[in-house]
């Protein structure tokens, strides 16, 4: 998938409407706009198509694409709005919009009245691009199939000829002609006149421009019929002139940052490498990143305020730490990822234990989700002689998991930032991924065994996940013997499913508690045996599991979760790690931060596992 990419724009006078909470903005223009490909450090020309054939509208014209906070998207409340349409208007992409009623979006409408506000910013996916490289060496690069996401309002703009309309007739924007509007919107008569002579003057220029430059006349009709901006089409007649250069189709490339997200990705990727290097093998950097080499945590909050002069004390240190996240630097931001990055590293050294016997789910949101489990999908049926093909019953589970969200707070001291402890920093990190890989643990284990160890309850039946009514619970406990993990076994591979189908259950994994960790060992040892009857048959074909938090003689064995799951956990879409958020200025206490994450457990099934009360 191509990295989602950025564009900034700045707003000139608003068409903020306080009843409705709308207004409408320019968000994308044909405007070059300099951009840097990092992989190798060559300048080149951004240049965005806009025209139906070349964008993507599908989410933006769903009434659900959400205007963003700063591009941010942590939490719900990063969601500020919505785009009610987006349509084509003189070879600008133009966009409807309505902020939240919240109280806390309340304050940023009334900058937005005031003008006080004063950016927008799309955020994007390219998928195609042409690229073109002029007599004089300029590489301009045009994307011609690319995916807007969202809107955010920003602070600071790339694309100068954006902005939020202050009124239908908004001179600042050149109309377009009726048959590429995507979503019609009320002109008034002195509207159509102005459209029509804007697009009557864009045909003639193109086509006069087109002639001159030697361009197909396919092209120019082409170009005349999509609404492609008349800056634009000039830019392709001079390299075509200059070059004669044929188009090609590229990968998806994920060049195109704005200059300032750049330094905010290059200065994180350094202070994450350093975190992660403090306390072990150092981390070699890489790309822009190596720019920042040698500096400490106040020489980047110094360089992100614009200060050029020494730091001079450690009181000059902590005032310009201080500042750097009071003020609207790019230094919180910075500081955050690299944060984000070392603690997503920390999280994922170390799986907790319940995810070789749950299968793992995405959750879009925060609502119940249903499944599909062994048996649920129809099985295949004879045709008859006439060439009639059965229909067949799917059977959706009544079974629901749901993601939560959780959170904490702590607090960095304020020596910790003054020293540039990096040291430190990792250990935190470090701790608190460790921390919820436990609570992920403790979690699953404590929905595991409810019900005094019968887990819970499924809707299906009513009745427990180990249940003897389900097959899957031994009569009695038993040590781990090879009789009784062959009794296991047996039961396993006699599940049925829904329509009575014997979908050979295999058992995969014995799950034990620490009392019982070197009998499993025992079982699943590779032996040489004296005897027939001393064969382990179990050798080589259970991976044995162990899990501190399940307790006293009671083992358990579970099929592969990929081919009959019982239980499933996941994380939120969009977040493979708990990520931290920084909360407060840097005062007194030092840094306030939340670590926050989403994460979610529940039963699905019962024929892929069998419990053992032990002995």
């Amino acid at each position: 998938m191509a990295e989602l990419t950025t564009r900034r724009a700045t707003i000139s006078r608003n068409s903020y409407n306080a009843e409705t909470r709308t207004f409408t903005a320019v968000i994308a223009t044909a405007t070059p706009v300099k951009r840097v490909d990092y992989f190798e450090n060559k300048p080149f020309q951004e240049v965005l198509l806009i025209s139906p054939k070349a964008m993507r509208l599908e989410r933006l014209s769903s009434t659900r694409a959400p205007l963003l906070n700063s591009h941010r998207h942590g939490t719900m409340t990063d969601q500020i709005g919505v785009i009610t349409a987006v349509r084509i208007e003189g070879g600008n992409l133009v966009a409807d919009i309505q902020l939240s009623n919240r109280p806390d979006v309340q304050l940023i409408a009334t900058d937005i009245a005031a003008g006080i506000i004063g950016s927008v910013s799309i955020g994007y996916r390219v998928h195609a691009s042409e690229e073109r490289t002029s007599v004089d060496g300029t590489r301009t690069i045009t994307h011609v199939d690319w995916e807007p996401y969202e809107v955010s309002l920003v602070a600071v703009p790339a694309d100068q000829n954006a902005h939020i309309r202050s009124h239908p007739g908004d001179l600042s924007m050149e109309p377009a002609p009726e048959n590429i509007v995507l979503q019609p919107t009320p002109t008034n008569s002195r509207d159509a006149d102005l459209i029509a002579r804007a697009e009557r003057t864009r045909i003639t220029e193109i086509r006069s421009l087109g002639a001159k430059a030697g361009v197909e006349a396919a092209q120019i009709e082409e170009a005349v019929d999509d609404g492609t901006p008349l800056e634009a089409f000039r830019v392709r007649c001079f390299e075509e002139m200059a070059s004669r250069a044929e188009r090609f189709r590229s990968s998806p490339i994920t060049v195109g940052q704005d200059e300032t997200e750049t330094r905010v990705v290059a200065a994180s990727s350094y202070l994450g490498s350093r975190m992660l290097s403090a306390r072990g093998a150092p981390i070699a950097l890489t790309g822009a990143a190596r720019g920042y080499d040698g500096l400490t945590i106040a020489d980047i909050a110094a360089q992100s305020l614009g200060h050029r002069g020494r730091i001079t004390s450690d009181a000059h240190r902590e005032e310009l730490i201080r500042r750097a996240f009071h003020t609207t630097s790019d230094f919180p931001a910075i500081f955050e990822n690299a944060m984000n990055g070392t603690l997503a590293r920390r999280y994922q050294a170390s799986p907790p234990t319940y995810r070789k016997i749950a299968a793992q789910r995405h959750f879009k949101d925060f609502r119940p989700h249903r499944t599909v489990r062994v048996g649920d999908f129809p099985t295949l049926q004879p045709i008859n002689e006439a060439g009639e093909i059965k229909f067949g019953t799917f059977s959706e589970s009544k079974e629901v998991v749901s993601v939560f969200p959780y959170a904490v707070q702590f607090a960095l001291s304020r020596t910790m930032l003054v020293n540039d402890d990096m040291g430190a920093l990792d250990d935190l990190l470090g701790s608190a991924g460790q921390t919820v890989a436990n609570f992920e643990e403790a979690s699953f284990y404590a929905m595991m065994l409810s019900n005094a160890g019968a887990g819970p309850t499924l809707v299906s039946d009513g009745l427990a996940v180990f249940h003897a009514t389900h097959g899957n619970l031994a009569g009695s406990g038993t040590a781990i013997t090879v009789a009784a993990v062959g009794s296991a076994r047996e039961a396993m591979r006699n599940q049925r499913t829904l329509d009575g189908q014997l979908p050979n259950i295999a058992p995969a994994i014995i799950l034990v508690g620490p009392k019982k960790e070197t009998e499993a060992d025992a079982l699943v040892a590779s032996i040489t045996p004296r005897a027939q009857v001393d064969v382990n048959p179990f050798s080589g074909k259970l991976e044995p599991v162990v899990a501190a938090h399940i307790p006293g003689n009671a083992w358990f064995i579970f099929a592969n979760p990929q081919s009959a799951p019982v239980f499933q956990w996941g994380l939120l879409d969009g977040y493979e790690a708990p990520r931290v958020r920084l909360d407060q200025p840097f005062g007194r206490q030092g840094l306030g931060v939340s670590l926050e994450h989403d994460f979610g457990c529940g039963a699905i099934d019962f024929r892929g596992a069998y419990r053992n009360a032990g002995a």
